[in-house]
This record gives C-alpha cells, sequence and structure tokens, in this order.
C-alpha cells in the first residue's frame, strides 16, 4: 500500500501541473485576443463569425449566413449555418444543419440525432461520434487518434526529480516555445512588415520554387558546417553559419503566421491588420503543432518553406544575391557601301602660304645710304664717268 500511494503522489503532482499549464495556456491565448480585440462578429450572425479563445453557438432559432471559425474553443451548431464549421484545438457539436464541412483539429466531432451535415466530418488527432439519426452527405474522416499527454511507456528512475513530471514539463515546453514563437513572429512583423509581407507574397506565388529553394538549403547545411569546421578559417564562422539558418527560419515562421492569419481572415471575412495576422497564424500552427504526425510534418513543412522563401526573395528585399554583370561595350558596325556610285575621296585642303617676312628698314626718310649713289645736281648736264675718276 505504501508503494501505490508513493507511486501515486508523482502522478498526482503531474496532472497538477499540466492542469496549471492547461490553464496558463487558455489564460494566454484569452490575453492575447483580449489585447489585439480579436473577437469578431460576438452578436453579428450575418456573414462569418470568428472567434478567438472564446466559444461559438448558433442557437436553434439563428442562421449564420457564411462559415463558423473558433480557435482555441468550442462550437456548437443548434441552429443553421450555410457554410463550414472549423474549430482548432477544441470540439465541435452539430444538432443543427451546417451545410459546409464539419471540421475540428485537435479534438472530436459530435453529431446528434438531429444533426444534418451537407458535406464532409473531419477530425483531425480526434475523434467523430454520430448518433443515430444524424445524415452526413459526404464521408466521414478520422485522421489520428486522440492524443493523450501519456507517457507510460518512459521509464521512470527512482530517484527523485523533474523526470517525475514529464507530461508537466512538456506541456510548460510546449507553452514556452508558443509564446517564444509569437513574441519573434510579433517583432519581425513590427521591425519589417514590408519585408515579411514581400516574403509571405513570394509563398503564395511561387510556393514550388521556395520549397525546393528550402530544401536544397537544409541539405546543405549539414555539409557546409562539416566544410567549414574542417578549414582551419572556416571555424569561427560555423556559429554564424549555424545562426543564418536559425535567423532565417525566425524571419520564415513569421511570414507564414501571416499567411496562415491571412488566410483565416479570408475565410472569416474579418478585415485584420498585419500584426493581428501573424498572432492568428502563429496560434493556428502552434495548435496543429500538437498533433502527433501532423505536427511533425507541419514542423518540417514551415522549416523548408519558410527558409526557401527568404532565401528565395533575400529576407524580403527581393534584390539579387549576386550584382548582375555589366554588359561590354559592343563595337558599332561600319557601314557598308550600296549598289550605286561609289563617292570620291574627299578633298583634302591645301596647305596655307604664309610670305616671307620682309627685312626692316631703320633709315629715316629722306638719308642714303653709303652705297647708293648721289642724285645728280639741279641744271647740271650728263655727267662724264670719265670725269668721275
Amino acid at each position: 500500500m505504501e508503494s501505490r500511494s508513493e507511486g501515486s503522489k508523482p502522478r498526482r503532482m503531474a496532472r497538477n501541473s499540466l492542469a496549471v499549464a492547461v490553464v496558463l495556456v487558455v489564460t494566454a491565448v484569452m490575453a492575447f485576443a483580449g489585447f489585439a480585440g480579436l473577437v469578431f462578429a460576438e452578436e453579428k450572425r450575418t456573414g462569418s463569425i470568428v472567434v478567438f479563445g472564446g466559444p461559438i453557438h448558433v442557437r436553434p432559432d439563428e442562421v449564420v449566413e457564411g462559415d463558423v471559425v473558433s480557435l482555441g474553443n468550442s462550437i456548437t451548431v443548434d441552429g443553421r449555418v450555410t457554410g463550414d464549421a472549423v474549430s482548432v484545438g477544441s470540439t465541435v457539436e452539430v444538432n443543427g444543419e451546417v451545410e459546409g464541412d464539419v471540421v475540428s483539429v485537435g479534438s472530436t466531432v459530435f453529431l446528434g440525432g438531429g444533426a444534418r451535415v451537407g458535406r464532409n466530418v473531419t477530425s483531425i488527432g480526434g475523434s467523430v461520434e454520430r448518433c443515430p439519426g444524424a445524415v452526413v452527405g459526404g464521408t466521414i474522416n478520422e485522421r489520428g487518434r486522440p492524443f493523450r499527454f501519456d507517457f507510460r511507456g518512459v521509464p521512470r528512475p527512482r530517484a527523485w526529480g523533474w523526470w517525475y513530471m514529464p507530461r508537466a514539463y512538456f506541456g510548460l515546453m510546449w507553452f514556452a516555445r508558443l509564446v517564444g514563437a509569437l513574441v519573434l513572429a510579433l517583432v519581425v512583423v513590427a521591425l519589417w512588415p514590408n519585408h515579411s509581407a514581400a516574403v509571405g507574397a513570394a509563398i503564395e506565388t511561387r510556393l514550388g520554387r521556395v520549397a525546393l529553394v528550402g530544401l536544397v538549403a537544409w541539405l546543405l547545411f549539414v555539409p557546409g558546417m562539416i566544410l567549414l569546421a574542417v578549414t582551419l578559417i572556416g571555424i569561427p564562422l560555423v556559429p554564424v553559419w549555424i545562426l543564418f539558418y536559425v535567423v532565417s527560419g525566425i524571419f520564415g515562421h513569421a511570414a507564414i503566421s501571416v499567411v496562415v492569419g491571412d488566410k483565416v481572415g479570408r475565410l472569416a471575412n474579418a478585415r485584420m491588420s498585419i500584426l493581428v495576422k501573424v498572432l492568428v497564424g502563429a496560434l493556428v500552427l502552434g495548435a496543429l503543432g500538437l498533433i502527433p504526425v501532423l505536427g511533425v510534418i507541419v514542423g518540417l513543412a514551415v522549416a523548408i518553406i519558410g527558409v526557401g522563401a527568404v532565401l528565395d526573395t533575400r529576407f524580403g528585399t527581393n534584390r539579387p544575391w549576386l550584382p548582375p554583370r555589366q554588359p561590354q561595350p559592343q563595337p558599332q558596325p561600319q557601314p557598308q557601301p550600296g549598289p550605286g556610285p561609289q563617292p570620291g575621296p574627299e578633298p583634302q585642303p591645301e596647305p596655307a602660304v604664309h610670305p616671307l617676312p620682309q627685312p626692316h628698314d631703320d633709315t629715316e626718310p629722306g638719308t642714303r645710304t653709303a652705297e647708293e649713289p648721289a642724285p645728280p645736281a639741279a641744271g647740271a648736264g650728263p655727267v662724264d664717268p670719265r670725269q668721275e675718276g
């Protein structure tokens, strides 16, 4: 009896800790919802309805012309919904009519005896409980089994320690991870809203390309780190290499949260700012991460697509990683002569003829030099050359 009581004490403490973790998660979701003002159409029943952190109840005399979406709480349909009924993280109970699909992510779908569903009923990570008389126009899909925090297969050591409460610590670690992802995503979007929107646009417009880029990038992560580690110069760059992938992953997660939040807003016909979109998207991704198999797939897809979109857009700048090559100047083609008469050579200009410089005469007018003979005197006859001597 003593061993049984000793074994039940850690279990009781684990359950209490798990309950505290669940209360903290619900409180955080409600706080975020109250802070951002995310409860849309609380009284309005025309058009789609989206509620974050609170339940939705469609009364028997009500008709919702659109979709009904709840994140973090339950949906009860006793009236009529012309669209889909989708709950993330909680149950969906249908006693009236839903013309579209009924989907519960992470919990159970209850179909009462008077339920009428026009299309499919899907429970991801939960089950579908159908009462006699319920009518489903499509198919019933149960993907995965209900997820319980059950670690009975985990060996427990005899010594006392934190490992006696793996379920509680799992819940606390998930809560801390969710809060950290929310804070980082909000910081990224608040500081770089245009870059986050550019990365999200790349995910929506060229999903295949960014997924391929991300897959190649992750395949090169380990070889690149090994290549840097084996070289003496590259050893200091190993932390930079790891930090580059971490920053790319955070940026990509924020961009994907914006895309998911935008999809939810379009589905709900609600206008949301980019900060509200990233908050809603991060909550949806965190809720999907709780599902055993689907959570792993979603996590891998977010890591691959997020890093690929960041690398493809160069962190949302849409600039090339390498500068474009400058084109070489092409020589101008010479004009080819036509079939007509060929023009002759152009006339060369004649060289200019410059006059020779004249000797400068420094003598005054009326004087004569020694070489010049004196003019004959007036009235004298011709001089005989023999008399000159």
